[in-house]
């Protein structure tokens, strides 16, 4: 939680017209007078103050960034209304975009030819290779749902990447099980979008096909590397990641079987089947598919 102090820094303030203004100057008690004033932005700000105010509420501290506007052109005016409401909104993406860990994710990827897009259209104009491009936000959704193994966050919850999830993700390890975790999910995509779609035989695998991606790909890594582990030597990771980008069939080949794991588990559940597009948000399916995972005798059945 925000200090009080901190309120200037992290409100976006209050935007005041008025026919004229007089700042006083008593450093006893520094004031504006304003004739005729109107807030033309802020007035939730201007509101919950006053009524921490009258609660007692308001910390001494509490500072808050106010713009004043002379004059008496009502044009001018509407100018000032329109463009104050009307920003570009920016989002908690771009806020990260520069952060310590965003930054050396992109020196990271750029070790292995690939290239991290820290903020929108970063690459636009350059001769890149697309197929090696991947978002920040694609990392760490794939990263989410396939290291993390919860693909119904990384499916339906991209909010916690820039919020709650973003020190947890992007933690400070090696770089390879990005990289990896980004590559398998564009691939299982690639497939449901492709050959995927020719398999589909019913509103649930459509369903699945169209919208459960995260879900698919978390199988395809485990059924692909036996294993749930990513914190072994860097060595070994990148021989792995080696391995994914010289021999892509050694994950296509099984993604057919991991598309009809994620099938069976909601098909064998009537809840998961009854709504598939709340199954695939929910953290029950995700434990079902780490059940299944781990029982040999479930795997065998799926493939």
């Amino acid at each position: 939680m925000a200090a009080s102090y901190e309120f200037w820094f992290l409100n976006n303030g209050i935007t005041i017209v008025c026919d004229k203004f007089d700042p006083v100057t008593d450093p006893d008690n520094p004031h504006v007078k304003l004739k005729n004033l109107q807030i033309v932005n802020g007035c939730q700000t201007a509101t919950t103050i006053a009524l921490a105010q009258k609660d007692g509420k308001l910390a001494q501290d509490v500072r808050v960034l106010t713009r004043i506007y002379q004059t008496q052109d009502p044009a001018l005016v509407d100018k000032i209304v329109l463009t104050t409401n009307n920003q570009n909104q920016i989002s908690s993406r771009d806020l990260r975009a520069n952060h310590p860990a965003q930054l050396d994710m992109e020196r990271a990827f750029s070790i292995y030819g690939y290239y991290y897009e820290r903020k929108p259209r970063q690459f636009d104009g350059q001769a890149i290779d697309v197929k090696k491009l991947f978002t920040n936000e694609y990392v760490a959704q794939a990263y989410l749902a396939i290291v993390l193994k919860t693909p119904s966050d990384g499916r339906a919850r991209k909010y916690k990447v820039w919020g709650e999830s973003h020190s947890r993700i992007f933690s400070g390890g090696a770089v390879e099980p990005y990289i990896i975790s980004a590559i398998i999910a564009s691939r299982v995509t690639e497939w449901l979008r492709g050959s995927g779609s020719t398999t589909v035989s019913d509103e649930i695998q459509r369903l699945i096909s169209k919208r459960g991606s995260f879900h698919v790909a978390r199988v395809a890594a485990y059924l692909c590397r036996h294993s749930d582990g990513w914190h072994g030597a860097q060595r070994v990771l990148a021989q792995e990641l080696a391995e994914f980008e010289k021999t892509p069939s050694k994950l296509t080949d099984i993604i057919p079987a991991a598309f009809n794991l994620v099938v069976s588990a909601i098909k064998s559940n009537p809840t998961h089947a009854a709504d598939v597009d709340r199954a695939l948000k929910s953290a029950a399916l995700d434990k079902d598919i780490d059940k299944r995972l781990h029982a040999p005798s479930d795997l065998g059945q799926s493939q």
